[in-house]
């Protein structure tokens, strides 16, 4: 079986949205498809004098890369912005025009006006491509919008059918909404909605990360069916990094974006509750990390309410670090989604890899809650009580045995391995496809 892939974020790049498109080229082999992934040449400018960076523009004469690997192929173009797109940026430069502008692209489907040039060259070079290369299927995943359009324009013109993989809803504040307020964000969803019906309904099939989110999803583009594909954890990655829990310090960490959604009272609370039941002494071997892109706005409250001297702030690190520092920790943890429904955090899914107790307050009510109390991964809740309480009796077997006691189900937690989700994918597509046999553990090559 090929497949073709369409994503904007691949390969090397340490966020959520890479990782997805990464698993399928990663992956898909196992269980007989050949994936091509075509995505963007990205290349990092630094800026002088700053840890930051810019992504290089090229010029038109860039040439396009291919890479065709044993089990995937690649292939890159160049972000090229062309003379329509340098117009684009121009008029929403300019205050009489810009709201004119931007309501008039979304009204045409358009809703990411900064990426125009993208879409263009993506279907300029598809439309060549698929003149002289076949596929099974089309997976196009979103975000961008316009990754579903193209999987869209591809059936209309070549006739190969194709699904439409949402890493999120376009918006995840759909799933609450007062949380929309501003009218431009209501006339953006609401063309939204209106695009990605008309897009899905030539899709064979549709996927979404959560159960609550393709409710929502069918809800909005009135289809049926779906499957739910969750993100998940790359199970080689933690089975080869033997870290132990750290007999130094008590390590609470976070790693991953920090959300304005989150509510981190609950967390204060907690903490608050927790550290006045340990001695002086005691207190002075709890730490609680943060690793995440360190902004003044997002730590102000971290800062004024968890004490200085139990408290660590550390910027991005890579994937690899990562598993480091949580497989040390004793506690992982983060902010439950209280007023959004159906959304898993990327981290949550490393968390379970870790196999450490995880610790999640307040609850979503929702999936978070379910998936922790289905694994025995640790605690979901909003009872500060509880929850001070958890985190106590751990600190004690800690202080005595030098880690924690974990009730985590191996084989509930393997099921969000990147390989097991990416399973149900393929035999979607074979459904699809009408093959007959399903994918099994016996018959996955290796």
């Amino acid at each position: 079986m090929k497949v073709l892939i369409i994503s904007m974020f691949y390969p090397s790049m340490n966020v959520i949205a890479s990782r997805r498109s990464e698993a399928y080229t990663k992956y898909l082999n196992l269980f007989g498809v050949h994936p091509t992934i075509v995505t963007n040449i990205w290349e990092k400018v630094p800026i002088p004098d700053s840890n930051r960076y810019l992504w290089k523009e090229h010029s038109k004469e860039q040439d396009i890369i291919i890479e065709n690997n044993t089990h995937y192929s690649v292939i890159r173009l160049p972000r090229y912005i062309s003379k329509k797109q340098r117009l684009i940026d121009l008029l929403l430069k300019i205050p009489l025009a810009k709201s004119f502008v931007r309501y008039g692209l979304y009204y045409l489907g358009y809703f990411e006006p900064d990426l125009i040039y993208s879409y263009d060259a993506y279907k300029k070079f598809l439309y060549t491509h698929l003149q002289t290369n076949s596929y099974d299927l089309v997976l196009t995943i979103f975000s961008p919008h316009f990754h579903i359009r193209l999987g869209y324009d591809i059936n209309k013109k070549f006739g190969i059918p194709f699904i439409g993989d949402y890493r999120d809803l376009w918006d995840n504040r759909l799933m609450n909404d007062e949380l929309i307020k501003k009218y431009s964000e209501k006339f953006k969803n609401w063309q939204a909605k209106k695009w990605h019906r008309k897009w899905l309904n030539y899709s064979k099939m549709h996927s979404i990360v959560s159960g609550p989110w393709l409710e929502k999803l069918n809800y909005l583009t009135k289809r049926e069916g779906g499957i739910v594909v969750t993100n998940g954890y790359e199970n080689e990655i933690f089975e080869t990094n033997h870290t132990t829990i750290s007999d130094k310090y008590f390590y609470l960490t976070h790693t991953g974006r920090i959300y304005q959604e989150h509510d981190y009272s609950y967390l204060f609370k907690t903490l608050n509750l927790f550290l006045g039941k340990l001695s002086s002494e005691q207190r002075k071997k709890v730490l609680i990390r943060f690793y995440a892109p360190v902004r003044a706005d997002n730590y102000k409250d971290i800062r004024d309410n968890i004490p200085t001297e139990n408290l660590l702030i550390h910027g991005w690190i890579s994937k690899e670090e990562v598993v480091k520092r949580l497989k040390e920790s004793a506690i992982v943890f983060f902010p439950g989604w209280s007023k959004i429904k159906g959304w898993y955090p990327g981290k949550l899914f490393e968390y379970l890899g870790s196999q450490r107790n995880v610790l999640i307050t307040p609850t979503d009510s929702s999936v978070e809650e379910e998936i922790i109390n289905y694994c025995k991964a640790g605690i979901c809740s909003s009872e500060i009580d509880v929850v001070a309480t958890f985190l106590f009796e751990k600190f004690l077997e800690w202080e005595k045995h030098g880690s924690c006691k974990y009730e985590g189900i191996p084989e509930r937690i393997y099921e969000y391995t990147r390989e097991s989700q990416i399973k149900k994918m393929v035999n979607t597509m074979r459904n699809i496809l009408d093959l007959k046999s399903p994918i099994t553990s016996s018959n996955v090559k290796r």
